[in-house]
């Protein structure tokens, strides 16, 4: 009897199987005959103990890769004696016969436990004891978006995809090759998978820049997408040749142009021009009022002795109307602003002649650096004639006042005057000025008789040197008298005859101003000829 269970058997050995490992178990031997011949023998008793199993070692040498957002891979040695290995992933037990294993389906970044194990299939071994471990998956990447181009002309293009619902907006970039110097187009909230570029420049070689965003932070940026594009010519006509000038003065530049045919508006830009040759962006504006011939700008707040780059561009932003659109046209220039102030005029000051003009103005040092003024140049021009002069005047202690003389009378000058220091000069101030024009003189009639009247002889000319007036009567060909500077004359100086009742009295009358250095009624610069008519009472 084996652990309570009953065998026979006619020979001397007997093999009991079934029994579980590194156990005892309890026996009893008892020999007898069938025939009961002879009385059964006393039995024999004892324990015996199996032996325990061999348990198969632990896998070792396990390293985790291939991560990502879903899954990771587990690879390990193998363990003598196995010949399936358990894989338990966050409590779901899988089975092996290879020495790697990939867990997918995971939830993206979160912690994923493992636990591992070498088995035995036909009981010769004993499992191995666990190794276990955790992995961090990744956080989930957008997917790069599938682009599209379209509608390209030579200012515009249209990029379009179709937005992940996880993402919560796209990131556009566009901008030209490098060293081009167009302006870059950056549209950072674009959520319904098409965006269009319409400030592009025609023949220019561009590149676009696509990318997913979640703006919460549930998922990672999607990696960048480019793509390329080169706008074609812009075949539409212009807006019209036209013209530009420009006056520069200390930190200012003033421009003024012809109107260009097509355009309604005109776009004024500045750069700074540096030293290695880039520009900066020191300016921009549009100009509107252009029709009333209002086409002068002035770009204001600019620094001393620099270089500068303007532009003037035409434009009709009519685009697609009854003229289909023009296409800009466009006019550029340098300049270099003055290293010294320009003198500031006081007008106050300022006096015009008959043919003179006097002018003064302020002394000022340089705002920035404190340079003082060395000397001052004026000039003058006749601008009719040409004709001109110039002076200078050396500081500190010349004066601020100048006397133009010996000018044409009534004819416009350009008068100029600059500073100067020991470290440069500035620009000219110019101004345009017309010299003095003498006036005819007005009268007025009274004390008048059938045979006699006085005349008043007024006027607004200036009093230059001495001042006189000529009158002729009747249309005679000189003058029948020429007055000092009183201004009242009776009928007796003008004329020796006698006057009759009812007589017709026609006067011309000329106001004259000797000029310097002339005497008696020679030199003189005369006023228009005025006439005047009177008619004699008869009583």
């Amino acid at each position: 009897m084996f652990n309570g269970q009953t065998y026979n058997d006619v020979t001397s050995t007997h093999t009991i199987t079934g029994l579980a490992p590194d156990t005892q178990y309890s026996y009893s031997l008892t020999a007898y005959r069938d025939d009961n011949d002879y009385i059964d023998s006393s039995p024999a008793t004892g324990t015996v103990t199996t032996t325990a199993l061999t348990q198969l070692a632990t896998p070792d040498n396990i390293t985790t890769s291939n991560i990502t957002d879903t899954s990771f891979e587990l690879n390990w040695d193998a363990s003598e004696g196995a010949e399936q290995y358990r894989v338990q992933i966050n409590g779901t037990d899988h089975t092996t016969s290879a020495t790697t294993y990939t867990a997918t389906g995971l939830t993206h970044d979160s912690t994923q436990s493992w636990e591992l194990q070498a088995i035995d299939t036909d009981g010769s071994h004993q499992n191995s004891k666990y190794r276990t471990g955790q992995v961090d998956t990744l956080q989930t990447r957008l997917p790069q978006p599938t682009v599209t181009q379209s509608d390209l002309t030579y200012n515009s293009i249209t990029i379009s995809w179709t937005p992940d619902p996880r993402a919560t907006h796209y990131e556009v970039f566009i901008s030209g090759e490098e060293g081009s110097g167009v302006p870059s187009d950056t549209n950072l909230m674009v959520t319904d998978g098409t965006y269009t570029s319409s400030n592009l420049t025609p023949e220019i070689d561009y590149s676009w820049l696509v990318r997913a965003k979640d703006s919460t932070g549930t998922y990672l940026q999607s990696i960048d997408l480019f793509g390329y594009f080169t706008t074609p010519a812009d075949t539409r006509p212009t807006t019209g040749a036209f013209t530009v000038e420009e006056y520069v003065e200390d930190t200012s530049i003033t421009l003024s142009w012809t109107h260009s045919t097509w355009a309604d508006r005109y776009l004024i830009q500045c750069w700074l021009v540096q030293a290695n040759g880039t520009l900066t962006s020191v300016y921009e504006e549009y100009h509107y009022d252009i029709y009333n011939n209002d086409r002068v700008h002035t770009i204001p707040d600019l620094q001393y002795d620099q270089n500068y780059k303007w532009s003037v561009q035409a434009q009709d932003t009519d685009a697609g109307s009854n003229y289909q659109g023009f296409q800009p046209e466009t006019r550029t220039g340098t300049f270099t602003t003055a290293f010294f102030p320009t003198p500031r005029i006081a007008h106050s000051f300022q006096v015009v002649y008959v043919d003179g003009i006097k002018i003064a103005w302020f002394v000022d040092d340089h705002p920035d650096t404190g340079d003082e003024v060395t000397a001052y140049d004026i000039y003058w021009s006749n601008q009719v004639t040409g004709s001109g002069g110039a002076h200078t005047i050396p500081m500190p202690g010349g004066s601020n006042l100048y006397t133009i003389s010996n000018l044409a009378i009534h004819e416009p000058y350009s008068v100029g005057i600059r500073a100067r220091s020991n470290k440069g000069e500035s620009a000219y101030r110019v101004q345009n000025i017309t010299t003095g024009k003498i006036l005819p003189p007005d009268i007025e009639f009274f004390d008048v008789t059938p045979t006699s009247f006085k005349i008043m002889l007024t006027t607004d000319s200036m009093d230059y040197n001495a001042q006189y007036y000529g009158v002729k009567l009747n249309g005679a060909s000189s003058f029948n008298s020429i007055t000092g500077k009183t201004n009242q004359l009776t009928s007796s100086q003008i004329s020796t005859s006698p006057f009759s009742p009812g007589d017709d009295v026609e006067l011309e009358v000329q106001q004259m101003i000797r000029t310097p250095g002339t005497t008696n009624n020679t030199g003189f610069l005369n006023s228009d000829l005025v006439t005047f008519y009177l008619t004699l009472p008869y009583s």
